[in-house]
């Protein structure tokens, strides 16, 4: 006859710890610092989104459905923003009271929680439209040309909405709502009927025109008209669209065991060839841990040796995409886990990159690629120039082919951490092409599609 065994209650365990509650600790816990990123539950949701968005990337129900738990989101992002932007106006013209400059705190702290929500939704819908154009950046920089106003058009949604409902029951194909993204900028419906034969439709609630709808209208039929000819009159200027049989290479192999480790420890950096130091701070560990902030500092002196030594080092953050968003690919598609790429949008994962661009010159020069100006004399002539040219950076010359190298190029080695050797590539294959042409040049990348997702 066997035994019965005692149950035992579980052993309590007791553990030491110590943490060092010092300014920077300090500003982590604060309201604003406590309260700016959005709370575990909230990331989960949008990796949720971002998880449907690349399993059913080609298939119309799927989509047309995420696109409405998208919409219903972003509503009520915009209604938050609204709400805390209406309640700090109250705050800050009432009378002062105690605990008033806590409350705008934390105020403030929600609004920029609720943006950055809303800025990854729309994040969210880029990776949409993009791998509805087949990576084609040349056309997606086009389509993001003008500004779209950051709020969904209540008055017009129903119309959209409607419309989007029924052509979704006509076509074989895919749709999306614009309103959605940051990069379609044109009309308010976007379909995809096959990989060559693409639809922009504007919907109207009624059939009254106006001066606005007709510059509208104007703006959309000669943007069309450029991206069906690859080349049209801009400022005075003729501007090309070319691709190159240029498969771009990228660090993103370098780059993601950094950003393991962030998430890990807190924070991490490296160093990327002679060129780049990338820094990167996950949140929603440092705020739970005591982060070792001596690996940031060690990027930051090997960034700042190289501008000792007279070299031009930019640092920039990994947000500062969303002020011109025509000039990056979205977050949702970079080849990361897709949790790791909703922490890069929302700013969760804060990522900072110094490129030495001093070092991107004399590489491109190594390669036989005479500098006719440099970044010193281009960037003193910096404004606030945003048009489809860009501003240049440094102008290159090789036998008959002279070449801009623009800002926008200099933003893909910092942050989509293209390796500078794809320029060089890229020139080449401009060089063999025959003799160069007046005007500038949109360069697309033919295997731009195999870098991302």
């Amino acid at each position: 006859m066997s035994k019965m065994t005692e149950s035992r209650p579980p052993r309590k365990t007791f553990s030491p710890r110590s943490v060092a509650f010092d300014d920077f600790r300090r500003k982590q816990v604060s309201a604003f610092g406590g309260r700016a990123f959005p709370p575990d539950e909230h990331l989960m949701i949008l990796e949720d989104h971002l998880g449907v968005a690349l399993r059913r990337r080609w298939n119309a129900f799927p989509l047309f459905k995420l696109q409405m738990a998208l919409l219903a989101d972003l509503v009520d992002a915009e209604k938050a923003v609204a709400s805390c932007k209406g309640k700090l106006d109250e705050i800050k013209t009432a009378p002062d009271v105690a605990e008033r400059e806590r409350d705008i705190d934390s105020l403030q702290a929600q609004q920029d929680m609720h943006n950055r929500i809303r800025r990854a939704l729309r994040d969210i819908g880029d990776g949409i439209a993009w791998r509805l154009f087949d990576h084609d950046r040349a056309t997606l920089t086009v389509l993001a040309t003008h500004a779209r106003k950051p709020h969904v058009n209540i008055e017009g949604l129903a119309a959209e909405l409607g419309a989007l409902a029924e052509l979704w029951n006509q076509t074989q194909g895919l749709a999306i709502l614009n309103d959605l993204t940051h990069f379609l900028k044109k009309a308010d419906l976007t379909i995809r009927h096959d990989a060559n034969n693409f639809e922009f439709v504007e919907v109207k609630s009624s059939r009254t025109k106006s001066g606005k709808l007709l510059r509208q209208r104007a703006d959309l039929v000669e943007t069309l008209k450029f991206l069906t000819e690859k080349e049209g009159d801009h400022l005075g200027e003729t501007v090309r669209l070319r691709s190159v049989p240029v498969r771009p290479a990228a660090y993103f192999k370098a780059v993601k065991p950094v950003l393991d480790e962030a998430e890990r420890t807190g924070t991490a950096s490296a160093v990327i060839g002679e060129h780049l130091t990338v820094e990167f701070v996950d949140w929603s560990t440092a705020l739970r841990a005591d982060p070792d902030l001596g690996k940031l500092e060690k990027a930051r002196a090997i960034a700042d040796r190289w501008a000792d030594n007279g070299d031009l080092v930019i640092r920039s953050f990994g947000t500062d995409r969303y002020h011109h968003v025509r000039n990056f690919a979205p977050y949702s598609i970079y080849p990361f886990s897709p949790m790791m790429r909703v922490k890069l949008m929302t700013g969760t994962m804060v990522s900072v990159s110094r490129l030495n661009i001093s070092a991107v010159v004399r590489y491109i020069a190594s390669k036989g690629w005479t500098v006719v100006r440099g970044p010193e004399s281009h960037l003193s002539e910096a404004a606030s120039e945003d048009d489809l040219r860009d501003l240049p950076v440094a102008t290159f010359k090789k036998e008959a082919l002279t070449l801009e190298l623009p800002t926008t190029f200099l933003a893909r080695i910092a942050h989509e951490y293209l390796a500078p050797r794809s320029i060089v590539e890229a020139f080449e294959s401009l060089l063999r092409t025959g003799p160069a042409e007046s005007g500038s040049v949109l360069i697309n990348f033919d295997g731009e599609v195999d870098l991302w997702d």
